[in-house]
């Protein structure tokens, strides 16, 4: 059984019967028309509240949406209502926060190895992710910005990165980064492989307690290792190398997914994260 909902005039005429998975024909589609986006998520959570009690097991309920804006109005009323969801969506793997990390500091070690010049975006990030306050974080940019033609930005940072005013906050950060680079540049020559593994150890990731979705970020970091290990057994283990491999995926818009856990509930997701029609009811937005 499938419902569209939609906020903006459209045409219902000549919508055909869906067939399922299995070939069969299901019943007719239904299309709601609504006045704007609240009043759609009020439909759609509407919709969802009389399958459920007409029976249906919500995880045999999918409600798919266009943009995540949409998806989050879906996912406060069901909280609100204490109605169980998981969110399904393509997430890149090398983009989540604790691979992006784990890349800036291999690049980052790189260019300490080389003592070559560059690595300011994967400062920047770093700094991003690692959560400078503003003020700092403006501080910081303007050392970089007075320091990027040096022959090595990055061995002028390491060295100097304690030294820079910062806030309380700032300073606490920026002497865990330094601490952590050169417990790092240690490893730097190993096989890449053994590398991140450092990496996960020195900077925390590999501490359970520091894990928001424990067992889904560990697979996150499981199969970034993965992926390095795979490159180091059939092409190198070299640093250089691993990255400009990673270069490339970019460049090509290769996509690797990172791994999710499957909950429980109503499942809410992206257009494009579906496989088709899996489940007894459908909303599409």
């Amino acid at each position: 059984h499938t419902h569209i909902t939609l906020p903006t005039q459209a045409k219902k005429d000549g919508l055909l019967n869906i067939q399922n998975v299995y070939n069969e024909e299901g019943g007719k589609i239904n299309v709601c028309e609504l006045k704007n986006h609240k009043e759609e998520a009020r439909k759609i959570f509407e919709i969802i509240k009389y399958e459920i009690a007409k029976g249906i097991d919500p995880e045999e309920i999918c409600v798919m949406f266009r943009t995540h804006g949409q998806s989050k109005i879906i996912k406060n009323l069901l909280e609100a209502n204490n109605i169980p969801y998981t969110s399904v969506s393509k997430k890149s793997l090398l983009k989540t926060k604790q691979i992006a990390m784990t890349i800036d500091y291999l690049i980052i070690l790189n260019k300490l190895r080389k003592k070559s010049k560059g690595g300011e975006q994967a400062w920047w990030d770093l700094f991003y992710n690692s959560g400078f306050p503003k003020e700092d974080a403006i501080t910081i940019g303007k050392f970089i910005k007075d320091n990027k033609e040096k022959p090595c930005l990055t061995e002028e940072l390491t060295k100097k990165l304690t030294e820079i005013e910062l806030s309380e906050a700032g300073k606490i950060k920026s002497r865990f980064m330094s601490n952590s680079i050169n417990a790092l540049m240690e490893y730097s020559e190993k096989p890449v492989h053994e590398l991140i593994l450092k990496i996960y150890e020195i900077i925390g990731l590999s501490n359970s307690e520091n894990l928001g979705r424990e067992k889904e970020d560990i697979l996150i970091l499981q199969k970034f290792h993965a992926l390095a290990q795979e490159y180091s057994s059939f092409e190198s283990e070299s640093l250089e190398d691993f990255l400009n491999h990673l270069e490339i995926i970019k460049n090509l818009d290769i996509e690797i997914e990172a791994p999710r856990l499957e909950n429980s509930g109503v499942r809410n997701m992206t257009q494009h994260a579906t496989k088709g029609l899996e489940y007894k009811i459908v909303i599409i937005t």
